[in-house]
C-alpha cells in the first residue's frame, strides 16, 4: 500500500508540469491531476475520471474513501484532497492535494490549472505548489498566489500504510555519516572507506547559505536525512524562517530533517527551547520526523532538553568523544547517557584526515524485531575476571555454561572484549538498572573462563595461535 510519503514525492516531482490523463479532453484541469495520481502513477487505482472537481466528494464517497464537510472549524489533513466552491466565477468548482500544515493555521497545497490564463476551461494549466489560507467562514484563499478567494466545501482522505510510513529509518546498531560541503561532492569514495553509505548532508545555515554540493552528495550516497545549521539563538519567528529557508532547499524528501543547534544560544534557556521547537514543529507540519542535534553539555547548559523529548521523543542526536583519534567503531567509556538518544555521533575522525562517524542507538519500530537481533551481545573483559555476560533483548545476566557463549553467537549475538573499566561502563549503557548490572558480573561464572583457557591452550598445540574470545 501507499505511504503518505510516496504521495508527496510524486506529487513534488510533478510540480510546473502540465498533468493530464487520457480520459479528459481538456487538458491540464485541476481534476486530472487528481485523476493521474490517484490512478495513473501506481500509488492507488481510485477512478476519478471525466468529473467536475465540484462533484469529486460524491465520487469519493461511492469510492468508499473517508469524506469530510468543512463546519468552520476543522481542517483538511496533510494528504488529503480539498474541494471548493468557486461561483461566481464558474459552476465546475475546484480540487487539490494539502502537502503541509503550519503553525499559523496555514496550508500549502499542491493545485493545478491556477494561472488564469483565457483558455483555461479548455485547454488547463500547470501544477502549482502554493499556500492558502481557510477562515471560520470557509474562505479558501492564496497567501503567494494572485488567484480570487473560493469557499472551502470539504475533502476526502486517502488510505496509507502507516506501517511503511516509518521507512527510510535506521536499526539499531547501524552506522551512518553525516556529511558537509567540506567533504567532496561525490561521496562514493567516503562510503567506502567508512563501511556505510548512509548519510545525513548539510543542505543550509541560516538564511543565507546553501551547499552548493548536497544534490551530488544526496546522488551519491544513500541520503536518510538533511540537516541545517541553526543560528536563530533564541527567536522563535527567526526559527521558523529557518526552517522554512531549509525545506525550500532540500534536494529531496527523506524521512530526517535536524536542527543542529551548537552555537549562537540567547542567554534565555525557555526562549532558546521554544526556538527549537518552533524549529521542529515546521519540519514536522511539513511530513519529516524532526530531530535535535548538539552536544550534551552544550544542551543542558542552553536547552530545557525534557521538553524536546515530551514532544518528540525518541528525537536526540548527541555528539560525544573520547578523543580526536581514528575511530572506525564507539568507545563506549564516553557515552553521552541521555534519554531519547536516536543517535550518538561518537567521532569525528572516522577516517584520516575528519569524517563525523554515528550509531543508531534507538531504532524505528519497524524494524524492531532486528533490533532484537542484531543488538545481542557476549561480552567479557580483556582479564577475563568476571567471566561472560550476556545481553538479550536489553537484559544483561551472568553466563555460566561456554555453550551459552556458543550458542547465542551462531545466533548472531556480537561478541565484545573490552577493556575492564569499559567492560562495567558498557554494561551500564545497556541496562539502567544498576543492581541487574552487579547481579550478572556476580554470576557469570569462573568455568566458562576456564573452558576459555582450555579451549585457547587446545587450539593453541594445534596452530600455534591463540585465540582471543
Amino acid at each position: 500500500m501507499t505511504t503518505q510519503r510516496q504521495l508527496l514525492d510524486t506529487l513534488d516531482n510533478v510540480v510546473n508540469q502540465r498533468v493530464t490523463v487520457p480520459t479528459n479532453p481538456y487538458g491540464g484541469q485541476c481534476v486530472a491531476l487528481i485523476d493521474n495520481i490517484l490512478q495513473y502513477q501506481g500509488l492507488y487505482n481510485l477512478n476519478f475520471s471525466y468529473l467536475n472537481a465540484i462533484n469529486g466528494l460524491d465520487r469519493a464517497s461511492a469510492l468508499g474513501l473517508r469524506v469530510t464537510y468543512f463546519n468552520g472549524s476543522n481542517n483538511p489533513p496533510v494528504g488529503s484532497v480539498f474541494v471548493s466552491d468557486c461561483s461566481p466565477n464558474h459552476q465546475f468548482g475546484h480540487i487539490g492535494f494539502v502537502v503541509a500544515e503550519h503553525a499559523d493555521g496555514t496550508v500549502t497545497t499542491i493545485e493545478q490549472n491556477i494561472d488564469g490564463n483565457a483558455d483555461a476551461l479548455y485547454n488547463g494549466g500547470w501544477v502549482r505548489k502554493v499556500r492558502r489560507n481557510l477562515d471560520s467562514a470557509g474562505n479558501f484563499s492564496y497567501i503567494d498566489w494572485n488567484g480570487p478567494s473560493q469557499r472551502m466545501v470539504g475533502w476526502f482522505e486517502l488510505p496509507f500504510d502507516d506501517s511503511e510510513s516509518e521507512s527510510g529509518g535506521l536499526a539499531k546498531g547501524d552506522y551512518f555519516l553525516d556529511v558537509s560541503a567540506y567533504q567532496s561532492a561525490d561521496l562514493t569514495g567516503i562510503c567506502q572507506a567508512s563501511g556505510t553509505n548512509n548519510t545525513i548532508i548539510k543542505v543550509t545555515e541560516g538564511v543565507g547559505w546553501v551547499s552548493p554540493v548536497a544534490t551530488k552528495q544526496t546522488n551519491t550516497s544513500n541520503c536518510i536525512g538533511y540537516y541545517h545549521f541553526a543560528r536563530f539563538g533564541g527567536d522563535v519567528a527567526t526559527a521558523q524562517t529557518e526552517a522554512n529557508y531549509f525545506i525550500s532547499n532540500l534536494p529531496s524528501r527523506p524521512r530526517y530533517l535536524v536542527c543542529d543547534y551548537e552555537d549562537g544560544a540567547s542567554g534565555d534557556k525557555q526562549a532558546n527551547t521554544n526556538a527549537v521547537l518552533a524549529f521542529m514543529d515546521v519540519c514536522k507540519s511539513n511530513g519529516f520526523e524532526p530531530i535535535y542535534y548538539s552536544y550534551k553539555p552544550y544542551t543542558l547548559a542552553n536547552i530545557y532538553v525534557e521538553q524536546i523529548t515530551a514532544r518528540y521523543p525518541n528525537s536526540l542526536w548527541i555528539a560525544a568523544y573520547p578523543d580526536y583519534e581514528v575511530r572506525p567503531e564507539p568507545y563506549w567509556g564516553v557515552y553521552p547517557d541521555m534519554a531519547h538518544t536516536r543517535w550518538w555521533q561518537f567521532t569525528s575522525t572516522g577516517l584520516s584526515g575528519g569524517l563525523d562517524k554515528n550509531i543508531v542507538i534507538i531504532g524505528t519500530e519497524l524494524n524492531k524485531k532486528e533490533e532484537e537481533e542484531d543488538m545481542n551481545f557476549v561480552v567479557r573483559s580483556k582479564s577475563g575476571k568476571q567471566g561472560y555476560v550476556g545481553v538479550v533483548n536489553g537484559r544483561v545476566f551472568g553466563i555460566g555454561s561456554m555453550g551459552t557463549v556458543d550458542e547465542l553467537k551462531s545466533n548472531g549475538a556480537k561478541h565484545l572484549t573490552l577493556d575492564d573499566g569499559d567492560f562495567t561502563r558498557f554494561l551500564d549503557s545497556q541496562s539502567r538498572d544498576s543492581a541487574e548490572v552487579s547481579k550478572a558480573i556476580e554470576e557469570a561464572s569462573a568455568s566458562v573462563v576456564k573452558a576459555i583457557e582450555e579451549r585457547a591452550q587446545a587450539t593453541q598445540g594445534q596452530t600455534g595461535k591463540i585465540p582471543v574470545y
